[in-house]
């Protein structure tokens, strides 16, 4: 579960996070976001199709790791991104209204 963020500490650590380091960053958390909040949210249905009971012990692990990587991508928004300037975040939401969405999202 902690692949993609073992990924982006190596390279932080050794300056290879490309040309465009923050759009890395938010990329390499905002996905395994998505996927561990969509395989926490598949835990039951598949339990209740294959009868193995066994993998409800997996979704709040699962969910847990899609809270953890959710708080980061927006704390590169907030911190890298925007710098932490409420005023440059309103002019973003105004210019893209998804992020409106992840906020409500989040």
């Amino acid at each position: 579960m902690g692949l993609p963020l073992a990924w982006l500490a190596r390279g932080a650590l050794v300056g290879d996070l490309g040309p465009e380091p923050v759009d890395t960053i938010q990329r390499w958390t905002g996905l395994p976001a998505l996927t561990f909040l969509w395989l926490s949210l598949a835990v039951t249905p598949v339990r209740r199709r294959s009868g193995v009971n066994a993998l409800i012990r997996l979704r709040r692990p699962l969910g847990l790791a899609a809270y953890a990587y959710a708080v980061l991508h927006l704390c590169s928004y907030l911190v890298f991104d925007q710098e932490l300037s409420v005023a440059a975040i309103a002019e973003d939401i105004v210019e893209h209204p998804w992020v409106l969405m992840g906020f409500a999202a989040f």
